[in-house]
């Protein structure tokens, strides 16, 4: 095994989970030596404190997983969730150099991890959907887009907060009889575990994001049998289209564009994942995609990190 010199370190940091990969660059690309995992890393949602425990945490168990000591690495590239605004970068650029974590360090937002995780030149866009929603975008050129990713206030179109913030909706609706009849009613009711819809208020405004987000399943459960649902489901990947094609106009892809997906609701549901696509495919002003599953952005990470090795050589 070489030496701390030739080792690389790439981070995916979210508002959930972080996950650090130690590796090093072969011939037949990155091989991973040791991965550790620790709590979220958004600075925003948990502070600077617990943030930069949770990076040190994952990056020691990874260091730990391949059974060597902990040190300085040749190039480490953080890809956290909000990172790419000045007041985050520089908060975690100073906690990288006061732990000497890398000689060179590249910190930015998460969607680069996506990108690199479905294109080894981090080019074409990322689509996230999960809790929440965001598109990003790289071209050849270096130029980069982006749209959505307002938080679940006024933006996250598409996301799993929103579907099942819309199933919800469509539910009162029916137990109020202004709104047509719906079976989420029954099956979010049936899901809570509730007896009445007098119960979802009290368990919902007690709940989390993530949580009532978890709900958006319901709403896929249901779109199979239920026209409320189905509609829900069809906007939602109209919206997510939207995302995607906002990014492309911007920037100068190739064809086909690569597509990176990611995001527990785009890949767990194949029906907005093919919705979103068909969504793309009929407007003629956009290039053509191709799309990648990125399952693990901690490897797109590590695909970065070894970019920037070799740019620094």
């Amino acid at each position: 095994m070489m030496g701390g010199g030739d080792w690389v370190i790439g981070v995916d940091g979210g508002g959930t989970k972080t996950v650090a990969c130690l590796a090093v660059a072969t011939a037949a690309g990155p091989e991973i030596l040791g991965r550790g995992v620790a709590g979220p890393a958004n600075l925003r949602a948990v502070g600077k404190q617990a943030a930069t425990a949770n990076l040190n945490a994952a990056i020691d168990a990874a260091f730990a997983r391949a059974g060597v000591a902990r040190q300085e690495v040749s190039t480490a590239w953080l890809g956290l969730a909000g990172a790419d605004r000045p007041e985050e970068r520089q908060a975690f650029t100073a906690w990288a150099k006061s732990v000497s974590l890398a000689k060179h360090v590249r910190i930015t937002n998460d969607a680069w991890n996506v990108l690199y995780g479905a294109n080894p030149q981090g080019q074409g866009v990322a689509l996230i959907a999960g809790t929440g929603s965001f598109a990003f975008g790289a071209d050849a050129s270096g130029a980069t887009a982006r749209c959505g990713g307002w938080g679940y206030l006024f933006g996250d179109e598409g996301s799993g907060y929103a579907i099942a913030i819309e199933g919800l909706r469509a539910a009162a609706r029916c137990a109020d009889g202004r709104g047509p009849h719906t079976a989420l009613l029954e099956r979010l009711l049936s899901r809570l575990r509730l007896s009445s819809p007098a119960g979802l208020i009290t368990t919902l405004y007690s709940s989390d994001r993530p949580l009532i987000a978890e709900l958006s399943r319901v709403v896929f459960e249901a779109s199979d049998e239920d026209a409320v649902a189905r509609e829900i489901t069809f906007r939602a990947a109209t919206q997510l289209a939207e995302l995607v094609s906002t990014v492309a106009r911007q920037l100068q892809l190739p064809q086909p564009a690569s597509l990176a997906l990611a995001g527990g609701v785009l890949l767990h549901q194949p029906t907005l994942r093919q919705q979103l696509l068909d969504a793309l495919a009929v407007d003629s002003s956009q290039p053509t995609f191709d799309p990648v599953d990125v399952a693990d952005p901690a490897t797109g990470a590590v695909n970065a990190a070894v970019v920037a090795q070799a740019a620094s050589l």
